[in-house]
């Protein structure tokens, strides 16, 4: 009875594994390189976008740079008015 049970059982196993054939293997191969593909995808992606921040960042730099000492000039040193020369009358004119 023992023996039966364990030529069913040796038999069962067989079956069970030859589901592990040549084509589940390389449609598996085959699904882990489309799933890499898109890991793949996505790194350049942020790669792309890190970049573009950075340049993002330098121009505003640059930008900034170059208008802080004319905001700097016109806010810390006060206008001055002009002094003003009285009209002539037309004939007083030489």
């Amino acid at each position: 009875m023992k023996k039966t049970i364990l030529i069913f059982a040796v038999i069962f196993a067989a079956f069970g594994l030859s589901g592990c054939n040549y084509n589940s293997l390389t449609a598996g191969q085959q699904n882990v390189k489309a799933k890499w593909a898109n890991v793949e995808a996505q790194l350049q992606r942020r790669a792309d976008l890190v970049e573009n921040l950075v340049n993002t960042a330098k121009m505003a730099m640059v930008s900034f740079s170059v208008r802080s000492p004319m905001r700097v000039r016109n806010y810390s040193v006060p206008e001055v008015p002009r002094p003003r020369t009285p009209k002539l009358p037309n004939n007083a004119r030489r």
